[in-house]
């Protein structure tokens, strides 16, 4: 059972037995007036103001229920919150599964429970201000997910709020996300109208996310929006429009707005726009990432300017795979400093998995790029082995720096070792006794 049935269950429970037995008498009731509604107009009977009458009783009641359970809610919420306070940096098991159940309760909630749920904190008596505007600002992001048009209303109208600028701007930011998702103008006319009277809402937080909102399904319009918002496209836009454009037919969508005559774009941009974009692309995993650059129609420049964007991080339990690949798909200085770069990561990160993979890759560029990198990464902590894959160059610039680059870590731990490998390496270096 999900963690927001039981704990729907536990508030109901908790209410005097509000719940089961009466949502049990509510479906019984409908059922019982459904019938006598049908039978009553087969034999002619006028029943539309009987209807009528009973459906508010049971919206009434409904209400009732829903008032009941947000209020019970509530008082777990600030009971929790403050507990949770007082024994910050000492939180146990049992405190992290209540919270666990706080929470989903919190996402189970629909528009109308959101909002007498922020009805509720705003006037409880036991909160401070910092905590108060804490739950009301997440009470709200939650409300966008299901209504972005009231959560920026109840933000707009209510003084106390909009008074916290600093503390509620990823609350306007979140609402107009999602607004932006099937409404991107009027999240565009919601920011015109309120950025006279409060230009603190109107940041770039808050214009990033209308374009990232609408990028979702209209990624043309979303470029046309950043020239209505004076957004410029730098590493944060990027970042946003690569995150919302994530699935499959939204990357799609985007590469190919990108390369729509209306959408003016720099060339600087439209690197930095597909190095981002590869970031989600290869949390998805090898596979399912490189069967979609390779079959999704991607120009081999694009493909190019995405693998810039792959950092070892994000690839670190696949890193054999995408280094090879990388290398099949980058020539020259690209693929060397791509390579070495992910290489050398590697390399630091887990140095015997790294020099294992590099002693079975075959001799060429790929080698020859993932050597430098390892290389690299040990010189300074183990100049002999750093000498012994240098060695493995061929002569020339690479091989000559590297040897540089151990002999100047060797010297420090083993002069004469180091002297030795500078006279094999023939480097122009003063030697002890010169």
């Amino acid at each position: 059972m999900k963690l927001s049935l039981i704990l729907s269950f536990v508030i109901l429970f908790a209410g005097g037995m509000i719940g089961w037995h009466d949502q049990r008498r509510l479906v019984s009731l409908r059922t019982t007036h459904e019938t006598l509604v049908l039978e009553a107009r087969s034999m002619g009977v006028e029943v539309d103001e009987v209807s009528e009458a009973s459906k508010r009783r049971l919206s009434e009641r409904e209400a009732e229920q829903r008032e009941e359970k947000v209020r019970l809610y509530a008082a777990r919420l600030v009971s929790f919150v403050k507990r949770a306070e007082e024994n910050e940096g000492k939180e146990g098991p049992e405190m992290q599964r209540e919270m666990v159940e706080v929470m989903d309760g919190l996402l189970g909630m629909d528009a109308k429970e959101l909002t007498l749920l922020v009805g509720m904190i705003r006037n409880h008596p036991e909160l401070d201000e910092d905590m108060r505007s804490g739950l009301i600002g997440f009470s709200l992001v939650m409300l966008s997910e299901h209504s972005p048009r009231a959560a920026l209303t109840i933000y707009a109208e209510s003084g106390d709020l909009m008074a916290e600028e600093e503390k509620m701007e990823w609350v306007v930011s979140a609402a107009l996300n999602n607004l932006a998702q099937s409404s991107p103008l009027e999240a565009l006319d919601w920011i015109r109208q309120h950025s006279a009277a409060h230009p603190e809402l109107v940041k770039d937080d808050a214009k990033r996310s209308v374009v990232a909102g609408a990028s979702v399904t209209d990624p043309a319009l979303a470029f046309r929006l950043m020239d209505e918002l004076d957004l410029k496209l730098d590493g944060s836009v990027a970042s946003s429009l690569a995150e919302a454009c994530r699935g499959v037919d939204e990357r799609g969508a985007l590469l190919r707005a990108m390369e729509d005559p209306g959408v003016d774009l720099e060339d600087a941009q439209r690197e930095l726009l597909l190095q981002q974009m590869a970031r989600p692309l290869v949390r998805e995993g090898f596979e399912a990432a490189s069967e979609w650059l390779e079959n999704a129609g991607v120009s081999e420049d694009a493909v190019r300017s995405m693998i810039q964007g792959i950092d070892y991080h994000q690839i670190r339990s696949e890193a054999a795979e995408w280094i090879e690949w990388t290398g099949e798909r980058l020539e020259g200085a690209e693929l060397k400093t791509k390579v070495s770069s992910l290489v050398g990561e590697w390399t630091k990160s887990d140095y015997r998995v790294a020099g294992e993979w590099l002693t079975k890759v075959e001799e060429g560029p790929v080698r020859e790029a993932g050597v430098v990198g390892f290389t690299e990464a040990v010189a300074q902590h183990d100049p002999e082995v750093a000498a012994e894959w240098a060695r493995t160059l061929p002569r020339g610039d690479d091989r000559e720096r590297l040897a540089g680059l151990v002999f100047s870590s060797w010297s420090e731990v083993d002069p004469a070792a180091a002297a030795a490998f500078a006279v094999d390496e023939g480097l122009a270096v003063e030697l002890p006794g010169e």
